[in-house]
């Protein structure tokens, strides 16, 4: 089980995706935008964000990687790009800003789940507080 937040301006897509990750066991928190993503990082620690590329706002999932990629304590989230943006060119700019992975839409829940899962255990555990 992880903490995963996702971030989407497509409600239903952050409907179908919200349910894959409950059906396997993990807790999701969902954000509407990106800026909404970046606020509640702020709030909760998560341990995979999914976002789309592209959301209304000013804060685009690209914004969303390169800050937190930026951020010591964020920089080793894991994050996966869930986009409709299905061009080698996308993918080659979403792995620069920083993502570690790229779901197309629509979503295959095997495919999404797999790729979760990877990333989860690659994942660096984190630094004892004390």
């Amino acid at each position: 089980m992880a903490i995963i937040l996702i971030a989407d301006d497509d409600l239903i897509v952050l409907k179908v995706v919200r349910s894959i990750l409950v059906k396997a066991g993990h807790i999701v928190m969902q954000a509407n935008n990106g800026q909404q993503a970046l606020e509640l990082l702020e709030l909760q620690d998560v341990d995979l964000i999914v976002s789309d590329a592209n959301m209304p706002g000013g804060v685009s999932g690209f914004n969303v990687v390169s800050t937190i990629r930026k951020d010591p304590k964020f920089k080793d989230i894991p994050f996966i790009f869930l986009t409709a943006r299905r061009d080698k060119a996308d993918i080659v700019k979403a792995v620069q800003f920083g993502a570690n992975d790229y779901v197309v839409k629509p979503v295959k829940p095997e495919v999404l789940l797999s790729k979760v899962a990877n990333l989860l255990a690659k994942k660096k555990p984190k630094a004892d507080a004390g």
